[in-house]
């Protein structure tokens, strides 16, 4: 049909062949790039093209390709100039977008290039100088408004509650707009953290406040280019205030997601906020332990989402198969609703209002929630239909749940101290879908490469039951019996990661490991790895850098040593090796006891005091502490002394000494510093 010219036909077919195979991605691939080759209209061909990177939204060569496609010109520009919200361009620049954040630096068409920053510099997207803004953020240093430190456009604004400690509030003038400049994800509210941003009508001669009209409120708008929060834990209330332009990439939650905790909204608007490649244009409730939401006297306008809920999309507990029904385990999360106003949202695979599977909603009309969670009899109706072909949807309900959840998993994956609900992601996209070879992947490589085996065993057991003719078992099989080098050194890597998260986190998120109990058990857990790795591809040098980092980070800095220099035969090329070596040779080993400077000092220059037994090393997020009572015993001795030990001539000649021997050796360096503990 092609060779004929064709398009209707060539669709017809190539449609067919992506409900054959659901989880297969050629076809719509291949559609699209037919589409491409036979000109299709704009708003059909990114249609279509955005329908097939829904499988593979994770490459970002192929959301480029389907950015560039067709013929861009002036029509799309003006298009977009009279209808920005709907047009062709801004599709174009959402998978732009999307790519980059994939890929940094993905080369672009110079027309198209221009075209986005163009269309995104309209919509806001520079933000205002943050240097002026300092002052505010350290001042706010150490109390509970200190989470502003990822939204300092707030932070003029922003006072510790009188009534509660714990409380940042955030109080903006009527009509007051601010630009967030936040990252991705949002501004993130942990656990223990509360925030309140509120329009404070005192003073004022508005007769705006009471939640009936936003005329008046104040406005955060993110400018078409990231999320406003992200509820990770915390509290977040919002009061007469309108959240704009927020755009959550390849998950959910245009201007909101919150995986924890609570979200209270009274007054103001949600508006023109999109979730691209998600669901829940504007919220986006995804709560394996169940969450708070309440939304009084607010109105919700224009909010898209590619997928489901225009505005709202709520998930609710970790979702669990027993016998032919699905149950919600864990607590309940409730949305309650009040004077709620619905205007012009979409979606394009349904629930252009509200999306909801697992919760209890109450004070809305039933039939403005659209609860898609079950295969049977369900359509995917609602929004602008753009998923839908003439022959109905090619995803299920429980498809496009799998879709939704492995997308909210990659992004929570990305943010510190996130990981369990990332888990409970995965294991709602395996319940969901078991028979996804990508929801299964995501799923059973997560669980492996934090040693959580058991796990990983009967998530796979699963998956052989849905898909027992699935050629890659017999890989999984041999990784999960430690037999996959590369797996095990991604293991290490990630294994090391979570060392690092526990021995630096400063504020307590995160600190803790989805499996292990104390630093020295993942640090352990990671060089074993590393060593089975080794035992079955001894000449990988990343391999070998990777054990020896891991060693010195343990405390076994002799052991490093060893490890970076027999890594070196194995591997003579390897750039770290190489380093290490040089930085081995430049440094002489300290003189022994027999040296005569060494011997003019003794213990009875010091005096010395015991430290009581657990107070060193039992914090895992102590920054100042590589390694504890292993090394150094439960009780260990520091030497101090009220009394000079060198006289100044001594110190004078010490320093000369210090610096002669610096111009020997190519001059100072503080590489030495902050490689090695002191």
């Amino acid at each position: 049909w092609v060779e004929a010219g064709s398009f209707g036909d060539a669709k017809r077919v190539l449609r067919a062949a992506a409900k054959a195979e659901p989880h297969g991605s050629e076809a719509p691939l291949a559609l699209a790039r037919t589409a491409t080759q036979l000109g299709a209209p704009a708003h059909e061909l990114l249609q279509i093209w955005r329908d097939a990177v829904e499988l593979r939204p994770w490459q970002a060569s192929v959301l480029i390709e389907g950015a560039a496609s067709g013929v861009f010109g002036a029509d799309e520009a003006h298009e977009h100039a009279t209808s920005p919200q709907s047009s062709p361009l801004l599709r174009r620049c959402d998978l732009v977008a999307a790519a980059r954040v994939l890929a940094p630096g993905t080369p672009l068409p110079p027309q198209l290039e221009q075209a986005c920053a163009a269309a995104l510099g309209s919509a806001g997207q520079q933000t205002a100088d943050r240097a002026p803004l300092a002052s505010a953020v350290e001042a706010l240093r150490g109390g509970a408004c200190a989470l502003l430190v990822g939204a300092p456009e707030l932070a003029p604004y922003a006072a510790v509650s009188e009534a509660d400690q714990s409380e940042c509030v955030v109080s903006l003038a009527p009509s007051a707009r601010v630009r967030l400049g936040s990252a991705a994800h949002g501004l993130i509210i942990h656990r223990g953290e509360k925030l309140t941003i509120m329009t404070n009508y005192a003073g004022s001669d508005s007769k705006a406040g009471n939640g009936s009209d936003d005329s008046e409120a104040a406005v955060l708008d993110a400018g078409g280019t990231s999320r406003h929060f992200l509820v990770a834990g915390g509290d977040l209330t919002l009061e007469n205030v309108s959240l704009r332009g927020g755009r959550s990439l390849l998950s959910g939650g245009g201007a909101v997601m919150i995986v924890a905790g609570a979200l209270r909204v009274r007054g103001g608007s949600f508006e023109s906020n999109r979730a691209v490649l998600g669901s829940g244009g504007a919220v986006a409730a995804r709560c394996a332990i169940g969450c708070e939401l309440s939304f009084e006297s607010v109105t919700f306008r224009a909010n898209s989402a590619t997928w489901r809920g225009g505005a709202i999309s709520t998930f609710g507990g970790v979702l669990e198969e027993t016998r032919k029904e699905r149950a919600t385990m864990g607590h309940p999360t409730t949305v309650e609703f009040s004077k709620v106003e619905f205007v012009d949202n979409s979606a394009a695979r349904g629930a252009p209002e509200i999306h909801a599977c697992g919760v209890d909603v109450s004070g809305v009309s039933e039939d403005l929630v659209a609860r898609l969670c079950k295969d049977e009899g369900v359509s995917s109706g609602g929004g602008d239909g753009g998923g839908a072909d003439d022959d109905g949807d090619r995803f299920s309900p429980l498809m496009l749940e799998a879709l939704e959840a492995q997308a909210d998993a990659l992004e929570l994956l990305e943010v510190e101290g996130l990981g369990r609900h990332a888990l409970a992601a995965m294991q709602r996209a395996s319940v969901a879908d078991g028979t996804s070879p990508t929801a299964f992947a995501t799923h059973f490589t997560f669980l492996y490469t934090r040693a959580m085996d058991s796990h990983a065993a009967a998530r796979l057991a699963a998956y052989q039951l849905a898909r027992p003719a699935d050629p890659s078992l017999s890989a999984y099989h041999a990784t999960l019996q430690n037999k996959s080098a590369p797996a095990l050194l991604q293991r290490g890597r990630t294994l090391n990661a979570e060392v690092e998260m526990m021995r630096t986190s400063s504020n307590g998120v995160g600190a803790t490991s989805l499996l292990f109990t104390s630093r020295d058990e993942a640090q352990d857990a990671a060089t074993s790895a590393f060593v089975k790795s080794l035992v079955l591809d001894p000449t990988n040098g990343d391999a070998w850098h990777d054990l020896g980092t891991s060693l010195f980070f343990a405390g076994e800095m002799a052991e490093a040593e060893l490890v970076y220099a027999r890594g070196l035969q194995h591997a003579p090329s390897h750039e770290g090796l190489l380093a290490e070596a040089k930085k081995a040779r430049a440094y002489p080993p300290a003189p022994d006891e027999s040296d005569a400077t060494v011997a003019q000092f003794t213990d009875a220059d010091f005096r010395s005091i015991a430290i009581p037994p657990g107070c060193f090393g039992d914090r895992p997020n102590a920054r100042d502490i590589q390694s504890g009572a292993e090394v150094f015993g439960a009780s260990p001795t520091v030497y101090v002394t009220r009394d000079p030990m060198l006289t100044a001539d001594e110190a004078q000649t010490a320093i000369k000494l210090a610096n002669q021997w610096a111009d020997r050796h190519g001059g100072w360096t503080t590489s030495r510093h902050y490689s090695v503990a002191t």
